[in-house]
């Protein structure tokens, strides 16, 4: 949660360590009543420590892309934000090797400065986002798979546990490539996102529309009670 921001900058100022914020779903928040976006540089702004703004000036760096609130992955454009000069000096010496051509900054450039565009096609997005939440939420409720509550972002993480045929990551690979297989779905192994235990899954939201993401769920769900035995009116909050 970006709201811990200030936290963990002031753990950073006391261990002397840099800070890098990746602030790449920050016009991605589609949850109602959900806390807006903080960004790490608001939190510097807002320090009234003179020792800390100093030490914040040059270890807070930002990094953000378009591939993810645009939906410009094609474009392969990011920025990194940083006042620190050796850093800056650093990535120069790299730049001639993943620079931006002239003709993608230019359009990305006249984009930015339309405002009225940018503020209309971000709310169509987070709407877009949050139909698509609602509309695979609800499906994962009806077939009783136990998921992550969501705020922002593209992604909802998915407990599969009770459908792995022992609690081992093989398990969880057999199980991922029978739901590729026989459902004709591709979700996000827990073990490719570096998850505690195995059974996890990662299900992106922002590919199809909501129509497309109930039948994905729903085809999930075959999977899941074919090896559980789960009930379809079995509840998922936990």
């Amino acid at each position: 949660c970006m709201l811990k921001a200030p936290m963990c900058m002031d753990w950073c100022y006391e261990n002397q360590m840099h800070y890098v914020s990746d602030e790449i779903y920050a016009a991605s928040v589609y949850a109602e009543g959900a806390h807006p976006f903080y960004s790490a540089w608001k939190a510097v702004h807002e320090c009234d420590d003179a020792a800390k703004i100093s030490f914040f000036e040059n270890h807070v760096h930002l990094l953000y892309g378009f591939s993810k609130d645009f939906g410009l992955s094609g474009f392969r454009t990011g920025i990194i934000v940083s006042r620190n000069q050796a850093y800056l000096q650093a990535l120069d010496s790299l730049n001639a090797f993943s620079s931006v051509s002239a003709d993608t900054q230019w359009a990305l450039g006249q984009v930015l400065q339309d405002k009225e565009f940018v503020h209309g096609y971000l709310r169509a997005g987070n709407k877009a986002l949050r139909d698509n939440y609602d509309a695979v939420t609800g499906r994962l409720c009806h077939h009783g798979i136990p998921f992550r509550e969501a705020h922002a972002a593209m992604f909802v993480w998915i407990d599969m546990r009770l459908a792995l045929s022992e609690p081992t990551w093989e398990a969880e690979r057999a199980l991922n490539r029978e739901m590729i297989d026989q459902a004709r779905v591709v979700l996000t192994p827990g073990e490719s996102c570096h998850a505690p235990e195995p059974g996890y899954f990662r299900i992106c939201t922002g590919w199809f529309p909501p129509e497309g993401m109930k039948e994905l769920a729903d085809r999930v769900g075959t999977v899941y009670k074919t090896r559980t035995g789960a009930s379809a009116l079995q509840s998922a909050a936990e």
